[in-house]
């Protein structure tokens, strides 16, 4: 029998910080061969100095996510950085974190901030203390991973496949000797699209899929208003980025806040300047293939658990709510097979769950929704 159900939880107040989770982590590099094909997108010529070229490359380039361009074959040999994390008892279940735009894999440990002010905000924490092993990735084009073309190849579809190739070297030995009989998906944003793509392609990847900020509504890149504009990574810092690709781009301070998220007193303002200190420039090319979230996924049965705040501005326009026909109830559409398919919105709290003073309840639905 399929379920079609939402998870309502009710927490105790005042949830105990995330201490004692024993677990040890590496820093690892994996060697991903992948192929796809991705669209063929040309941004026009830009003069770092000509603000209004500037909104004028990004206003193309946004366009270009209802133009019908060329497909072309891409793919080749990359470098994907990575942290494996597992908890001291053995365990046969992995969680594989796929962080979302303007971030990386430190997202799950929240920056590796101190342990006292990190602790009530890490996935990692969590679910090592639940018995996971976690595989936090920097997806392709950020972090320490390969810095491929943020245009042609850092589009969804080729970081599928990255991720198609990551689970088969989980299940076969290649993090750590360890042999995992069951991979979870846990994504965050576009991490979660990525991740559902996957499970388009390769539905028998995946044991489970936790997909954070995920809903079929249009992507957060095309809410930003004139004053809010994107500018390419170079201009931004000239001495970090000067010499990387006009297609990186990195958001503003106000972006960030305003569409991360949610009300004032829902979230600790230090930790947004830490979200700030530790943004990535994210590449152009995820612009013109969100739509892979509308996609179904027809042969995927396994289950799917949907996570998200009641307040994320880019996921729902800010007003989330329960309902077979509302988002982010909707998503159910896209797995029709499933047997099981869930959802939870977290309460004052907006598209950065994990960062949140709810984070908790965020951790403790989804995990139960693995069990």
């Amino acid at each position: 029998m399929v379920k079609r159900q939402f998870l309502q939880f009710i927490l105790p107040f005042g949830l105990p910080l995330l201490a004692g989770a024993a677990h040890t982590c590496y820093d690892l590099a994996l060697i991903v061969t992948a192929h796809s094909k991705t669209r063929q997108i040309i941004i026009p010529f830009l003069s770092l100095d000509n603000r209004n070229l500037i909104s004028d490359r990004y206003t193309a380039i946004a366009s270009s996510v209802t133009a019908v361009l060329p497909m072309v074959p891409v793919g080749g040999t990359y470098n994907i950085s990575s942290t494996y994390c597992e908890p001291d008892e053995p365990t046969e279940s992995v969680q594989l974190l796929a962080h979302g735009t303007s971030y990386n894999k430190k997202y799950w440990n929240v920056f590796r901030l101190p342990v006292q002010q990190a602790e009530r905000y890490s996935w990692v924490n969590f679910a090592t203390e639940k018995g996971y092993a976690t595989f936090a990735i920097d997806r392709l084009g950020t972090g320490d991973s390969t810095l491929a073309d943020p245009l042609l190849e850092v589009q969804m579809s080729l970081e599928a496949e990255i991720l198609h190739g990551i689970v088969g070297m989980l299940r076969a030995g290649a993090v750590k000797g360890r042999h995992f009989q069951k991979v979870a998906l846990v994504g965050h944003s576009t991490g979660s699209i990525i991740g559902k793509l996957v499970s388009v392609n390769h539905s028998e990847d995946f044991d489970a899929l936790v997909l954070a900020g995920f809903t079929t509504h249009v992507p957060e890149l095309l809410y930003y208003n004139s004053s809010e504009i994107p500018l390419p990574a170079a201009l931004v810092n000239p001495s970090k980025w000067g010499q990387r690709h006009l297609g990186l781009t990195f958001p503003l301070k106000s972006t960030i806040e305003r569409s991360f998220y949610g009300s004032n007193g829902n979230y600790d303002p230090t930790i947004v300047a830490q979200d700030f200190d530790n943004t990535e420039p994210f590449s152009m090319g995820q612009v013109v293939t969100p739509n892979s979230a509308l996609n179904p996924s027809p042969s995927y049965a396994k289950p799917v658990h949907g996570l998200v705040g009641q307040h994320d501005t880019d996921r729902c326009n800010g007003t989330c709510s329960y309902g077979p026909t509302n988002i982010p109830g909707n998503i159910a559409g896209v797995f029709p097979p499933s047997r099981n398919f869930t959802y939870h919105i977290v309460p004052n709290t907006g598209h950065n769950l994990n960062l949140h003073y709810s984070a908790a309840e965020s951790f403790e639905v989804a995990h139960y929704s693995l069990r």
